[in-house]
C-alpha cells in the first residue's frame, strides 16, 4: 500500500508533536511492507533543504514553498489558500506515485480543496481521503478561554469542513473520538494510538525528588491552571525543591498576563521562587533534563495526545493526569483510580492520591510505562492504522457511485427556482441572462412572483422568451418562505437549485455542478457552492447562537445549493416567519438535525454576485426573538445522534 502524507510539521525540521509522529510511524510502516510518501511546505519564495530526510526517502518528499502574500486569493484566509494553492500538486503527486491513501492532518485544513476535488472526480473511489486528528483551533481556543480572530475563524471552519468530506477519521484517544461527536463530526473514526519507542534503561526506580517537571507549551489548554493548584498541594505534603518549565510561554488571554507571570500568582510564594523556565528545547536535551522521581503534572484539557507526558513516563517520572484527557488513557486500567478529578472538587482527595503515589511510586511508575510500551509499540501502531486503511479502502472501493440516485444525473434533472419578491429589473436580468449562456443546454426554470403587483418590461419579457423550458408562476403576496415553499411544490425534477436576482451562474456552472454530484462516492443531499471569500464565518450568528451551532451554520454557508427536491420539500420554511428571521438558518439546522449530508465544491467561480440573506436588515431585537423560537423548536426535535454513544 502506498501511503501520501500531508503536513507542514514533519521530522525534517524541528517541530512538536506531529514531527514526532511521523518520526516513529514512518518506519513503522515501511518496516510492515508499505511505502509512505510525504508533501510538506515552508513558508516562504525558498524551499530550505534538510539535512537529511529522515525518516523518509529523499525521492519520496516533496517539499513546496508557499508564500502567503503571494498567493492572491481575494478575502481568504490563510487555511483556505494554502489548501487551494496545493490543492492540484496533491492530486498531481499522488497520479505519479499512485497512492492508495491520502492523509491530511487536521490542524489548517491543508487537504481540504484536494479532497473535495477528489470526491467528485470519476476517480473518486480510487484512493481513501483520511484526515488525522492532531489538533484543532476551535478546542485549543476554547480551552485558552480564547475568543478566535478572523483568521482563526477561517481555520476552524476549514478544519471542520475537511473532516466532514473526508472517507475516515484517524483518532489517537477516546478523548478525541469525544471531542468530534461533541462538535457533530459524524464521518467514521478509527482509534489508533500515536507510536514511541521507550529507551531500554529502566528508570522507574528512583526514589521521588518532590520536584516538579512540566514539559510543553505553557498555556491554559496544557493545564497550567492546574499545575499551579497540584503544586501547591504537593508542597502541602512535602516540600517542592524546584518546579522546571520547559517550553514555550503564552500569553493568557483573558488575563493579558504572561503564563509565567500568571503561575507565579497563583503558586505559593515560595514556590514562586522555585519555579525555572527553560526555554523551548531541542528534544534530546528536554530528555537530559528530565529527573527520574520527579513529578510530571500533565493535566491539560481538550488534547488529543501527548508527546511530552509520554517521555515523562519514559523517563521515570511520576505521571499526574486527571480523568478524561488523553493522558488518562496512558494509565492501565487497574491503576485508573490514581488519576484527579477533572474539576479538582476535593482537596482532600487530592491529598489522598499525591500520597498513595509517593507510597508506591516505583511499581506505579513501572506498570504505566510497561502498559505504554505495549500499547504505543510502533508495530502494533502500524499494523492498526494499516487495518484501518485497508478496510476502509476495500469498503470505499466497493461502494456504489451516488447511493441516492439510481442513475446518474443529467442538466434535464435539475430546475433552477427563482423567488421574485419584488422587481429590480437589472439583478432580474442579469440572472436570465446567465442561465440563457448555460453550455451544453438551457435548463428548466421556474419563476415564481410574490403578489400580483409584479410585470415586466421588454427587455424582461425578451429575456424569458429565451428560455423555451420556463414557467413564470405567481402566488398571492404571502412573503418569502411561502415563496420558496411553492417553488419546491412546483418542481417536478429530481434536483433543485435556488436562485436570487443578481446571482448570476458561469457559462458551465450547471454542467459543473452534474458532474460533481455524479461523481461523489458518498450519500449527498445537497452540494453547496461556496462563496468566493471562502470560509469566513457569519458574525451575527456567532452573535447571537451558541458556538456549536454557529460552525455548523458557517460549514453550510454558501451562496446557494444543488439540493434534493424532495429534501427541498419536505423540510421547508415556516410562512409565518416573514418578519425577518433568519429563514436559512433554520433550513440548514433542519437539513442538519435531519441527517442529510451536504458536500461542498471546490470551485468557487460557479456563481458571482451578492449573496443575498434571507431576512431584514439589519436584524432587528423582534427579529432575533422570532429566529431563537423558530431554532428552538428545531432543536428540541433533534433526534439524538446513535453516533455520540
Amino acid at each position: 500500500m502506498k501511503i501520501l502524507f500531508l503536513s507542514p510539521e514533519t521530522p525534517l525540521f524541528p517541530g512538536g508533536g506531529i514531527g514526532v509522529y511521523f518520526h516513529y510511524v514512518v518506519p513503522a510502516l515501511e518496516a510492515a511492507g508499505h511505502e509512505v510518501y510525504l508533501l510538506t511546505w515552508q513558508s516562504g519564495d525558498v524551499v530550505e533543504r534538510p539535512r537529511n530526510y529522515v525518516p523518509f526517502h529523499a525521492d519520496r518528499v516533496r517539499i513546496e514553498a508557499v508564500n502567503p502574500a503571494k498567493l492572491g486569493e481575494g478575502e481568504r484566509h490563510y487555511s483556505e489558500m494554502v489548501s487551494h494553492h496545493l490543492s492540484d500538486l496533491v492530486i498531481k503527486l499522488a497520479d505519479q506515485w499512485d497512492v492508495d491513501v491520502i492523509e491530511s492532518v487536521d490542524f489548517h485544513a491543508p487537504g481540504l480543496i484536494a479532497f473535495r476535488k477528489l470526491q467528485s472526480s470519476k476517480n473518486s473511489a480510487r484512493r481513501l481521503l483520511t484526515t488525522f486528528n492532531h489538533g484543532l483551533h476551535e478546542v485549543i481556543a476554547e480551552a485558552n478561554q480564547q475568543y478566535p480572530s478572523a483568521s482563526d475563524h477561517a481555520a476552524i471552519v476549514a478544519e471542520r469542513m475537511l473532516m466532514r468530506i473526508s472517507d475516515h477519521l484517524i483518532v489517537p484517544s477516546q478523548a478525541s473520538r469525544k471531542m468530534l461527536r461533541e462538535i457533530g463530526v459524524r464521518t467514521p473514526v478509527s482509534l489508533v494510538r500515536e507510536p514511541y519507542v521507550f529507551r531500554p534503561e529502566v528508570l522507574t526506580d528512583a526514589a521521588p525528588t518532590h520536584n516538579i517537571q512540566f514539559q510543553g507549551r505553557l498555556s491554559l489548554q496544557k493545564g497550567i491552571n492546574r499545575l499551579a493548584m497540584v503544586a501547591n498541594v504537593i508542597n502541602s505534603i512535602v516540600p517542592v525543591g524546584r518546579i522546571d518549565l520547559i517550553g514555550q510561554a503564552k500569553t493568557v488571554e483573558f488575563s493579558g498576563q504572561s503564563a509565567l507571570d500568571f503561575l507565579r500568582e497563583r503558586l505559593e510564594p515560595e514556590l514562586a521562587e522555585r519555579m525555572h523556565h527553560h526555554q523551548q528545547l531541542p528534544r534530546q536535551a528536554v530528555l537530559d533534563l528530565m529527573e527520574p522521581g520527579a513529578f510530571a503534572p500533565h493535566l491539560g484539557l481538550n488534547e488529543t495526545f501527548s508527546y511530552a507526558c509520554v517521555e515523562a513516563i519514559d523517563a521515570g517520572l511520576i505521571p499526574i493526569v486527571h480523568d478524561g484527557n488523553a493522558m488518562f488513557e496512558f494509565l492501565p486500567a487497574d491503576l485508573r483510580e490514581i488519576a484527579l478529578d477533572c474539576r479538582m472538587q476535593s482537596i482532600r482527595e487530592i491529598r489522598t492520591k499525591i500520597e498513595g503515589m509517593l507510597e508506591d511510586s516505583a511499581s506505579i511508575r513501572a506498570r504505566i510505562r510497561a502498559h505504554c510500551q505495549d500499547t504505543l509499540a510502533p508495530e502494533v501502531v502500524a499494523k492498526a492504522l494499516s487495518d484501518v486503511y485497508l478496510q476502509e479502502l476495500d469498503r470505499k472501493r466497493g461502494r456504489s457511485l451516488h447511493p441516492g440516485a439510481s442513475r446518474p444525473i443529467g442538466a434535464g434533472d435539475v430546475t433552477i427556482l427563482i423567488p421574485l419578491t419584488e422587481l429590480k429589473p437589472n439583478a432580474l436580468a442579469a440572472t436570465l441572462d446567465s442561465i440563457a449562456a448555460q453550455s451544453p443546454g438551457l435548463p428548466k426554470v421556474i419563476l415564481c412572483c410574490d403578489g400580483s403587483g409584479i410585470s415586466f418590461g421588454p427587455r424582461i419579457r425578451a429575456l424569458l422568451d429565451r428560455l423555451p423550458d420556463l414557467r413564470v408562476i405567481s402566488q398571492p403576496r404571502l412573503g418569502e418562505p411561502a415563496l420558496l415553499n411553492t417553488l419546491a411544490e412546483t418542481c417536478a425534477t429530481e434536483l433543485a437549485l435556488v436562485l436570487r436576482p443578481g446571482q448570476r451562474l458561469a457559462a458551465t456552472a450547471l454542467s459543473s455542478m452534474v458532474t460533481s454530484w455524479n461523481g461523489l462516492n458518498m450519500p449527498t443531499d445537497a452540494l453547496i457552492v461556496p462563496e468566493a471569500v471562502g470560509c469566513r464565518h457569519d458574525p451575527l450568528a456567532h452573535q447571537l447562537l451558541p458556538s456549536a451551532v454557529a460552525r455548523r451554520l458557517d460549514e453550510l454557508r454558501g451562496q446557494t445549493a444543488l439540493i434534493g427536491t424532495s429534501a427541498l420539500r419536505s423540510i421547508g420554511f415556516d410562512s409565518t416567519r416573514r418578519n425577518g428571521e433568519r429563514i436559512d438558518w433554520a433550513f440548514w439546522l433542519e437539513f442538519d438535525a435531519r441527517g442529510h449530508r451536504a458536500v461542498t465544491l471546490a470551485d468557487h467561480s460557479l456563481i458571482a454576485g451578492a449573496h443575498v440573506r434571507s431576512g431584514v436588515e439589519p436584524f432587528s431585537l423582534a427579529a432575533q426573538l422570532g429566529t431563537h423560537v423558530m431554532l428552538r423548536e428545531i432543536w428540541m426535535s433533534k433526534p439524538p445522534d446513535p453516533s455520540a454513544e
